[in-house]
């Protein structure tokens, strides 16, 4: 699902971003979003050194929770609900995008 907070990263390459990185792309701290990666609200993918790399949906995940703590929303609990209604509109939005071309089929 494409936000209004994807263009503060339109900057970005699709490859895995390891934490500095994804830390300068979103704005926010690198213990902070390490906070958000204990949390599961960012997930990440070990390389082959165990180092964390973050895919660009949670590159995008960062900026839009850097967004709400710029909003002064910053609780944690919040934040996780934002996310996981976000995550939930998505899904919809992809299964009723499926729903409709299989109408369009038949």
């Amino acid at each position: 699902m494409k936000t209004r907070y994807q263009i503060i990263c339109s900057n970005r390459n699709t490859d895995l971003a390891e934490l500095d990185e994804a830390a300068r792309l979103s704005g926010m701290h690198p213990e902070m979003i390490e906070i958000f990666l204990r949390a599961r609200i960012v997930s990440s993918k070990p390389d082959s050194n165990g180092v964390p790399r973050i895919d660009p949906d949670g590159i995008d995940r960062l900026c839009e929770i850097q967004h709400m703590r710029k909003q002064g929303r910053p609780v944690l609990r919040n934040i996780r609900l934002v996310c996981s209604l976000t995550d939930q509109l998505a899904r919809t939005e992809r299964e009723l995008r499926e729903l409709r071309n299989q109408l369009s089929i038949r």
